[in-house]
């Protein structure tokens, strides 16, 4: 089993990478929003979406990571691969078998409505949760 610690160390250290970068994508959406008027309905426009699509991809990475831990499940995966189909990302959040599914500020309700439906007839369940009403916003 002594081959195994250098692949845990290398995932590991992949782990603190990612998770270093995608706090500078939210500093970077803190940075640029701070002029932004917490009342302003258009800040989705207004904020970087690179940043927070950086981060789609880190929560992406994040996940590949874990499953290759074999800290993942079946329908974790399975969870993930549909929040890919419709360019979201996703992943495991807890040893419960949660996941989360990130969406961007401009998100079209449509979308969440296909991709509820779509987990739904898999007989998943849905909980539709808000982080400061309106996604990840640092203030």
């Amino acid at each position: 089993m002594e081959y195994v610690k250098p692949c845990v160390d290398f995932i590991m250290n992949s782990l603190e990478a990612v998770m270093t970068t995608s706090v500078q994508a939210v500093d970077e959406i803190y940075f640029k929003s701070i002029n932004i008027r917490k009342d302003d309905s258009n800040w989705p426009v207004l904020v970087p979406l690179d940043s927070y699509k950086r981060i789609s991809t880190f929560i992406n990475m994040n996940q590949g990571l874990l499953r290759a831990m074999g800290m993942s499940s079946p329908n974790i995966d399975f969870i993930c691969a549909i929040a890919r189909k419709y360019s979201l990302a996703s992943k495991l959040i807890s040893d419960s078998g949660f996941a989360f599914i990130f969406l961007l500020p401009n998100t079209n309700h449509q979308l969440i409505i296909n991709l509820t439906n779509e987990l739904k007839s898999y007989n998943f369940p849905v909980i539709k949760t808000t982080m400061v009403c309106t996604g990840v916003r640092v203030e």
